[in-house]
């Protein structure tokens, strides 16, 4: 509490119990999240470097053990931090917006597919996601908080929002 703050968003991944015992023992609130990322990187254009990254994986052949893996960490993660009072709400990832645009219909259905896994391990609490810079007004309604992001502390966009939003980042814009 002498730093000033009684919020920690824990991205992005799970933390060790060890976290949560302190957040617990000391009041804080918690933001529980798990890793949603295909692939990332740069490539080489004319024009220098180009950062591509894609959230979702790219290649079909990746995508049903992407998502039986991040299915698994996200179920791992509830159950091991459930009991914790200072968890007050289940993130699925953050920025995965950043897909191509081709592949935003099966992002769209497995972040839907990822609530629901939340609430059946844990109807007790919220899901949240973390958006990026960019604004992807498919993904908003996904969850029940969104987490914003660098560039998304726009007022507009957190009194339009059709569910909770919050800042879970700041400064990186």
């Amino acid at each position: 509490h002498d730093a000033g703050f009684n919020f920690i968003r824990g991205s992005h991944y799970p933390h060790d119990p060890a976290f949560l015992d302190a957040c617990d023992r000391l009041g804080l609130a918690f933001w529980s999240e798990i890793p949603f990322w295909g692939i990332g990187g740069f490539t080489k254009e004319e024009t220098g470097a180009k950062w591509n990254p894609s959230a979702y994986p790219s290649r079909p052949e990746d995508q049903a053990e992407f998502e039986a893996n991040v299915i698994r960490q996200l179920q791992e993660m509830i159950r091991i931090h459930r009991n914790h009072p200072s968890v007050v709400l289940w993130s699925i990832g953050n920025e995965f917006g950043y897909s191509t645009p081709e592949l935003m219909p099966k992002v769209k259905a497995f972040v839907d597919r990822l609530k629901a896994v939340v609430h059946a391990e844990d109807p007790t609490r919220p899901c949240g996601q973390g958006i990026g810079f960019g604004n992807w007004p498919q993904l908003n309604d996904s969850t029940e908080v969104i987490g914003l992001n660098g560039g998304n502390s726009d007022r507009r966009f957190t009194v339009e929002s059709p569910v909770v939003s919050m800042q879970s980042e700041y400064g990186s814009g």
